[in-house]
């Protein structure tokens, strides 16, 4: 009955073999993040909502570099929304870091009300095929209780393993594989003539021509 229900809502079969640890706040996940992410030897993937460039958001920031720097293929994706919720955007110091990095659905036109909803509110990191964070934790200091007692925010990820993997590869679409040719949601919903170069578009990581499976299979 479980598995019917499951099937239904979700349309992902359930799996066996699998490892799941509850990771409550960031005083638990983020540590357990950057472990990972240090540990990672062929490719990291990030998607969020929000990375403040607050001191959580810095030692994630310092975390990809390292990654970066050790031959790691890394790949981040972060709302364009979410990228504003602390200034100056942490994007500035990543890219200043040589991470590769992208905005979701980027747009200064206030007239653009249609995308005020389609925001990219998935929180996912991907480690090397084989270890995967998802859950409703942003990158944000404001998530480590111990410093933050007077006004916490209270949240969980969730760290998985073994088969939970190919159906977390399935929310990282946009990370590194080429779209459709018609549009590309990550350059404002403008058309897309083709995979541009990484200096041509705000977007290149979403549009490029290499393949995240390959790197993460």
């Amino acid at each position: 009955m479980l598995a019917r229900v499951v099937s239904r809502v979700v349309a992902q079969p359930l799996t066996t073999g699998n490892q799941i640890q509850p990771l409550v706040n960031g005083d638990k996940a983020f540590p357990a993040m950057l472990t990972a992410i240090d540990s990672a030897q062929k490719s990291i993937s990030l998607s969020t909502y929000i990375f403040d460039n607050d001191k959580s958001g810095k030692q994630f920031a310092a975390a990809l570099q390292r990654a970066v720097k050790r031959g790691v293929a890394v790949r981040v994706l972060i709302d364009a929304t979410g990228a504003r919720y602390s200034w100056p955007s942490i994007i500035h110091e990543l890219k200043r870091a040589n991470v590769p990095v992208a905005r979701f659905l980027p747009s200064l036109a206030p007239w653009r009300v249609m995308m005020l909803n389609l925001r990219n509110h998935r929180k996912l990191l991907a480690l090397d095929g084989q270890t995967a964070f998802t859950g409703g934790m942003n990158i944000r200091h404001g998530n480590v209780l111990a410093d933050n007692r007077k006004a916490p925010s209270r949240t969980c990820t969730f760290a998985l393993k073994a088969r939970l993997w190919p159906n977390c590869r399935r929310h990282l679409p946009t990370i590194g594989r080429s779209p459709p040719a018609k549009r590309s949601m990550a350059t404002s919903g403008s058309p897309s003539p083709g995979p541009p170069t990484r200096a041509s578009s705000r977007g290149s990581l979403l549009t490029g021509q290499t393949p995240i499976s390959k790197n993460c299979a």
